[in-house]
């Protein structure tokens, strides 16, 4: 009985959508605020220095403040002061194709055909032909951005720049 809370934990687990992050840069102190641009257009440059670069592919279920959201956790464990959004875009994950025809009564999948064969209405080459495929495709969301780090952490330690903590 105490297996099933974690089941169901579980469960929703894997019901959530999935996010993967790939960091490339400098670490620094874990930071408490992290600023969120979208774009580069209302980022101060001359306040902030560029410390790392952040790649997130996050699946169609994702929502977007998770994607958000994530993406602040990230920067905040790395060091950074603000997060500035590159490209954002979708990609094709994978293809799920699915053979079925919507004038059938699946409750009876084996009856005579006009020959008087077996007659299998899920195969994609029955009677009906390919009129009952659907093909669905599963997208990705690939969000591309950069972390950075206050220009003042740098005027106060001048050692520190470049330097992984």
């Amino acid at each position: 009985m105490k297996k099933f809370p974690l089941l169901i934990a579980l469960a929703l687990f894997m019901a959530a959508g999935c996010v993967n992050i790939t960091y490339l840069g400098q670490k620094y102190k874990p930071t408490k605020h992290v600023t969120f641009y979208y774009s580069w257009s209302l980022v101060p440059t001359d306040k902030y220095t560029v410390i790392g670069k952040v790649v997130e592919v996050a699946d169609e279920d994702a929502w977007s403040s998770e994607i958000h959201n994530d993406l602040i956790e990230k920067a905040k464990s790395v060091g950074a002061d603000a997060v500035v959004i590159d490209s954002m875009h979708r990609k094709i994950a994978g293809r799920v194709v699915n053979y079925s025809n919507p004038w059938v009564d699946y409750d009876d999948w084996n009856c005579q055909n006009y020959w008087g064969g077996p007659f299998y209405y899920n195969s994609p080459m029955s009677y009906w032909g390919t009129s009952g495929v659907n093909v669905y495709y599963n997208y990705n969301t690939i969000i591309k951005a950069k972390f950075l780090k206050l220009e003042s952490y740098f005027k106060d330690h001048p050692e520190r720049k470049g330097q992984v903590e």
